[in-house]
């Protein structure tokens, strides 16, 4: 019997169960991936994690030896991980690498104020999800970055750390060029060569600036499909991925901002073009290349633009903008010749209904 563990309940794993429910896979919908490995009845022939969140990664590379001992067939390497999953680490690899990423440095002991910096700064943790803890809270003051406006508001947070043992980082802050905010998202094989991608531009965020993606569109532009392919082959990113790339209206140059080796919020637009990238995903884990390819030959070739709503996200953007209805972007919302994707009510039954199996042999 096949088994998919999904751990939480949010848009992506919604999205993630639709797609699987559309090749007839079963799957468990389970809660935590902590009681797969303590529960010893929990023995399947073939087990697949599907990590939906940053925290799922974590709990993955925590446990990477263990899950591949009991059977759990992996491509993203424990490198990637690490690298992806460590902010730090990751612009400090993007910078061996000559490929441009915000200034950043780790705010430790060793840091020189009187370093040649730049204002304003963005302060945040190294590790995603880590500003949710009660003592990273208490340490950020219940925010999830901060914005650094001058050296004595910097010294204020440097003298903190002395009561503090975790990463920090510090970083330039990109002024982004109009709406020049994209994605590169896709699959590699495990050699990190591109088997399958497609480009997103976030046309919303939520909250403005330094949100989340709320509405996205597919973009056709081969030049910057192929520059950041070159960049996702040259971080060497195995398995399924999402790139964010931002273009600065300072020098008009494209910097890395970050990088998600799993799926995300938007990954079902891939699915509208044709390509079911979680069976994507579970075919090359099987080594069942024959069908891999299939589904990579037989995506929808017709379909030139997609638009991705996150309806909560943009329900709240909306009343935030009640009196300026031009940033709402109600004409994409509503044109005929896009498909909007998002979270619709089948989805919530579909989830309603795996959410009572039972974990069983």
């Amino acid at each position: 019997m096949t088994v998919f563990f999904i751990s939480k309940i949010n848009p992506t794993s919604i999205g993630v169960l639709s797609d699987l429910k559309k090749a007839q896979l079963n799957s468990v919908f389970f809660e935590d991936f902590k009681k797969y490995i303590s529960d010893k009845e929990a023995d399947f022939d073939n087990v697949f994690f599907v990590p939906t969140t940053d925290q799922d990664n974590i709990f993955i590379l925590e446990n990477y030896d263990k899950l591949s001992e009991l059977g759990h067939k992996f491509i993203t390497s424990k490198k990637t991980l690490s690298i992806a999953l460590d902010k730090y680490l990751f612009y400090k690899d993007l910078s061996s690498k000559n490929i441009l990423t915000p200034t950043t440095w780790l705010l430790d002991k060793k840091f020189i104020l009187k370093k040649d910096l730049f204002f304003p700064l963005i302060l945040k943790p190294c590790f995603p999800g880590e500003w949710k803890t009660a003592e990273m809270s208490a340490f950020m003051e219940n925010r999830k970055a901060v914005f650094i406006k001058n050296i004595l508001e910097l010294k204020h947070w440097y003298n903190k750390l002395e009561t503090f043992n975790s990463k920090i980082i510090v970083q330039e802050i990109i002024e982004q060029k109009n709406d020049e905010n994209y994605s590169f998202c896709g699959y590699s094989d495990e050699n990190g060569k591109v088997l399958w991608g497609f480009l997103t531009q976030k046309l919303i965020q939520y909250p403005e600036g330094f949100g989340t993606g709320v509405m996205c569109t597919t973009v056709d532009n081969l030049f910057l499909y192929s520059k950041l392919q070159k960049i996702v082959e040259e971080i060497g990113v195995e398995g399924i991925f999402e790139l964010e790339v931002i273009r600065s209206k300072k020098d008009d140059k494209l910097y890395v901002i970050e990088l998600n080796p799993r799926h995300w919020g938007q990954h079902s637009i891939s699915t509208k073009l044709g390509v079911n990238i979680t069976l994507l995903d579970y075919y090359y884990k099987r080594g069942d290349f024959k069908k891999v390819k299939k589904i990579i030959e037989n995506r929808n070739k017709d379909i030139k633009k997609i638009v991705w709503i996150d309806t909560q996200g943009y329900l709240n953007h909306c009343i935030k903008n009640l009196f300026l209805p031009s940033r709402c972007k109600f004409k994409e919302f509503f044109s005929s010749k896009t498909k909007i994707s998002g979270l619709l009510f089948d989805d919530f039954k579909l989830y309603l209904k795996l959410n009572k199996k039972k974990l069983v042999k």
